[in-house]
């Protein structure tokens, strides 16, 4: 779907057909943009016709894009973002294509984006005249919507990373390494993605292609200082990660080592019992023998005596170990 929204001297309109996008184009004085939401076949071919767009570029709109980039052309800019949104706890990224030529700005994205949105509604407000002064402060007033999406996503990790936390000490967490893991790829993945842009944003601070970007320049740079700020906070999340991770392992090791000590316990408790009992099994395996003279066989008593005999030494050990605290 191709939305078209353009100015021409104070006035601004918007719903223009695709066929008088050209003549508008044609007249330096005119502000174009234009927002391509995902595109079809035709309308990629009408792109390319329409403003002599690079092959490359015009493939790259059809398929995802892992890195952000900036690729300078003659007669205009074409550059590639993202946009990170939270979706089922998982922060999920979705590309943004620009084109930036000298009096127009075109915006490809496959999936709805809040910032185009948020553009289109100040343009029916009739709120936006000073916005469409030239196509690179279109650029930055979307772009400039792109952190704000981001800040949820990181209180969002902070309250799970609470909850972690919280699971660590209590030692409840069954599965918490795989979560800790789980939210420590993507912080790396969005650190990853933050400093591809910073760079994308840095190279358009400086590039001199398009001569009306220098008066917008202090804009792209209050940008690329909100993205540091965003890069910052991320690496600040991924120390307190860490953190929570060291924690982790240190109570694995502290269960571990009360488990092996309470297991060394129960092994000398199971000894000091048969070292007190090989005495007597001693004892009971010589009376046990078929002989007929034996000390103590014909006396009444000798049982009795044998009995009182084997707990004798039975209760010496006993005492003599609990003596030594060994038991």
């Amino acid at each position: 779907m191709i939305t078209t929204t353009a100015r021409s001297g104070e006035k601004l309109s918007s719903a223009i057909a695709s066929q008088d996008v050209a003549a508008l184009i044609s007249g330096e004085q005119n502000t174009v943009w234009i927002d391509v939401e995902s595109p079809t076949e035709n309308e990629l071919k009408w792109l390319e016709d329409t403003f002599q767009f690079h092959p490359l570029c015009i493939d790259d709109c059809r398929t995802f894009s892992n890195s952000p980039k900036l690729d300078e052309y003659d007669h205009f800019l074409f550059l590639v973002t993202h946009d990170t949104y939270m979706e089922d706890e998982l922060a999920v990224r979705h590309e943004m294509d620009f084109f930036l030529g000298k009096n127009y700005l075109v915006s490809v994205h496959q999936k709805p984006s809040r910032s185009t949105k948020s553009l289109h509604s100040r343009c029916e407000a009739r709120a936006v005249l000073a916005v469409f002064r030239q196509p690179a402060i279109i650029l930055h007033a979307i772009l400039d919507e792109l952190p704000e999406d981001i800040f949820p996503i990181l209180n969002r990790w902070e309250e799970k990373m609470d909850m972690l936390e919280a699971r660590v000490f209590s030692n409840q967490g069954h599965h918490v390494l795989n979560d800790i893991m789980n939210l420590k790829r993507q912080l790396a993945e969005l650190r990853r993605n933050l400093a591809m842009q910073q760079d994308v944003i840095s190279k358009l601070i400086h590039t001199d292609v398009i001569i009306e970007l220098k008066n917008s320049r202090f804009l792209f740079r209050d940008l690329h200082n909100q993205l540091i700020r965003l890069h910052d906070l991320i690496e600040n999340q991924r120390d307190a990660l860490g953190n929570i991770l060291e924690i982790h392992y240190s109570s694995l090791t502290h269960r571990i080592g009360e488990n092996s000590h309470k297991v060394n316990l129960v092994m000398q408790r199971l000894t000091i019992i048969t070292t007190i009992f090989m005495p007597l099994s001693f004892m009971a395996g010589i009376y046990g023998m078929n002989f007929e003279e034996m000390p103590g066989t014909k006396n009444p008593n000798g049982f009795l005596i044998l009995i009182g005999f084997m707990l004798f030494i039975a209760s010496l050990m006993y005492f003599s170990f609990r003596r030594k605290k060994i038991f």
